[in-house]
């Protein structure tokens, strides 16, 4: 992702020179938003209700009338400017949103550890989801217990042995 806001003539001269050698890449967000709301549908139930909470970017509506044009229920809209308290909604997305940043070297910010194929990417976000949603404990308080137990996936939590020994997705 491009630099935002105002940049001083320097950065941009840097900026117009990096340009010329790696054109901006498409932005692929409608897709991505596509594809997950093309999945949820395809995991639901054909009679199920969808209640979906969102920020007000206006392809969510779009897609979502889309591809469940009679299914929605309810659609809650936060402001993504509001505070990230946890009261807010979107809470819980914005929080496993930054443990992933903090939890994923190559997402860290202002650092070396960036990813530089998008596989390779693909493939530390597939470790850290199942450490998170297998081996990690939902809370300290209940850390022996899982998501995975939580859901009845699991009945015990994976080791790293049982992580990098598994094909993913694990297949039922």
């Amino acid at each position: 992702m491009g630099p935002r806001g105002r940049l001083n003539p320097r950065a941009k001269s840097r900026l117009a020179n990096h340009l010329k050698s790696h054109p901006r890449r498409a932005n692929e967000s409608r897709k991505a938003v596509s594809n997950s709301l093309e999945k949820l549908r395809e995991l639901l139930a054909d009679d199920a209700l969808l209640h979906l909470q969102t920020d007000r970017k206006r392809t969510y509506r779009a897609l979502a009338r889309k591809i469940f044009p009679e299914r929605i229920a309810v659609h809650v809209r936060e402001s993504s400017k509001a505070a990230r308290t946890y009261g807010n909604v979107l809470f819980p997305i914005n929080h496993t949103l930054a443990m992933m940043r903090d939890g994923i070297s190559r997402l860290v910010r202002r650092s070396w550890g960036v990813s530089k194929d998008r596989n390779r990417l693909e493939d530390h976000m597939a470790i850290w989801m199942a450490y998170r949603n297998y081996s990690r404990g939902i809370t300290v308080k209940a850390s022996k217990i899982t998501p995975a137990m939580a859901l009845g996936i699991s009945q015990r939590p994976f080791s790293a042995k049982d992580i990098f020994s598994a094909r993913w997705p694990l297949r039922t």
